[in-house]
């Protein structure tokens, strides 16, 4: 049964009995029962005299606490009987029809329903921010953004979706994986240098996405790569293009990741053997001859050469510069590369291979790019995509162009750990960094 009134031990009201032993004007205290006289307000209050209902404010007053006074004398062994009522209010209420407004602090172990109207009650209002949450199992304490622990769930605004948190990230509640941005770094093969005082190789093609970073050829970072959970992506690592022992070099292989791809470097030129075109041109030989073209946003174009008589070999291009041309019989420096923090530590990549000397001195490398002269003269370094150095005089041999490479980065949070072909895995930060040095996979 419920009850309005104290609680379900009392009725609504409380009955009082004295037994008069003469004399008395006023009734309080312990009754016959060793009830103690107890009212708020005299309105709620009868008065009995053997068994008359007496009439307010004429034959009796309230108005001492816990008193009826203003009796006239009472008899020995008359009756008087008090009949308290209790009074409650009722007025400072919201209807659950109509609703309201609480003023004061509400106190809950729970809410139920879909939350879709709460609004006002920040940090958690869901209808305005997808970063309020709340503790799992029931009964916790909810957690204001910014701290989450493993096993909180919100309801995420931009993706319409209810999310758990577990290791270091948010998961949909139906375990679906959300999109995530890998960034990218794809170098592919140099090329290779010329032999007998002839061109260097030009380094393979450089493209970037990574955020602040450029591509190759003066371009900027390209648009983010956005992965879907499942999909399996290719990565292929070009080879180096050979160095040329009786003649022009070769040009390096693509690399590529996914639709991604990068043009191997071009080769070095020997006499009438043009300079090869690719990510970066390779360099010219003798007089008059042009160097091999770059590809645009990968790399740039090899070293000419000019001047009558003058048959030292041109520098290959780099990904951050035009090769050098010969100066007279000294072979022309390679073009510089590009340097990446893709993997927690700038790197320069892709450098051109100096040009081979007749007389005088051969030409430099950088970033990975083979030197000039020797026999046979230096190879690109691996996996930077350097190009190789053009040969000497004395029918000294080109140097081979430098593998490419594939880096990765993405969210630890999102490392699926799948992969083929053995990349190098390390982390940096929240990141995890996956480098191939030789053609393999990732599934996201």
């Amino acid at each position: 049964m419920s009850y309005l009134g104290r609680s379900s031990e009392f009725g609504v009201r409380s009955r009082y009995i004295y037994t008069a032993s003469g004399s008395e004007t006023s009734i309080s205290g312990a009754d016959d029962n060793n009830n103690s006289l107890s009212f708020t307000d005299g309105a709620y209050v009868d008065v009995y005299l053997n068994g008359v209902l007496l009439v307010p404010n004429t034959d009796y007053n309230t108005t001492t606490a816990n008193t009826i006074g203003g009796l006239s004398a009472l008899a020995a062994s008359d009756v008087v009987e008090i009949v308290v009522y209790d009074a409650f209010n009722v007025a400072d209420t919201v209807p659950a029809s109509t609703g309201g407004t609480f003023n004061g602090n509400v106190t809950a172990n729970a809410f139920y329903g879909d939350g879709s109207n709460l609004t006002g009650v920040s940090p958690y209002d869901q209808s305005t921010s997808s970063t309020g949450y709340f503790a799992l199992p029931a009964g916790t304490t909810a957690q204001r953004p910014g701290s989450p622990t493993e096993g909180m769930i919100r309801y995420n605004t931009t993706e319409s979706e209810y999310e758990v948190y577990t290791g270091t990230n948010w998961y949909s509640l139906d375990k679906t994986a959300y999109p995530y941005n890998i960034e990218y770094l794809v170098i592919a093969g140099g090329g290779g240098g010329a032999s007998n005082h002839a061109g260097g190789g030009g380094a393979g093609g450089y493209r970037s996405n990574v955020s602040g970073e450029s591509s190759g050829g003066g371009a900027s970072a390209e648009s983010a790569f956005t992965a879907s959970v499942g999909t399996t992506y290719t990565v292929t690592v070009g080879a180096g293009g050979s160095g040329g022992t009786s003649g022009g070099g070769s040009n390096g292989d693509n690399s590529t990741f996914s639709t991604i791809t990068s043009t191997g470097g071009g080769s070095g030129a020997h006499d009438n053997v043009a300079a090869g075109n690719g990510g970066s041109g390779g360099g010219a030989h003798r007089e008059n001859q042009t160097g091999g073209s770059g590809t645009s946003g990968q790399g740039f174009s090899g070293g000419n050469c000019s001047g009558s008589g003058a048959i030292g070999g041109a520098g290959g291009g780099g990904a951050g510069s035009a090769g050098s041309p010969n100066n007279g019989d000294s072979g022309g420096n390679g073009g510089s590369g590009v340097s990446s923090s893709i993997t927690g530590s700038s790197v320069g990549r892709a450098g051109g291979g100096g040009g081979g000397l007749y007389s005088g001195t051969a030409g430099t490398a950088t970033d990975g790019g083979g030197a000039g002269g020797g026999n046979p003269a230096s190879s690109g370094t691996a996996n930077t995509g350097g190009g190789g150095g053009g040969g000497g005089i004395s029918d000294g041999d080109g140097g081979n162009g430098g593998s490419g490479v594939v880096i990765l980065r993405l969210p630890t949070a999102n490392y699926s750990g799948t992969t083929s072909g053995s990349p190098t895995v390390t982390t940096d930060g929240a990141d995890t960094i996956l480098t191939f040095t030789s053609s393999g996979s990732y599934t996201a």
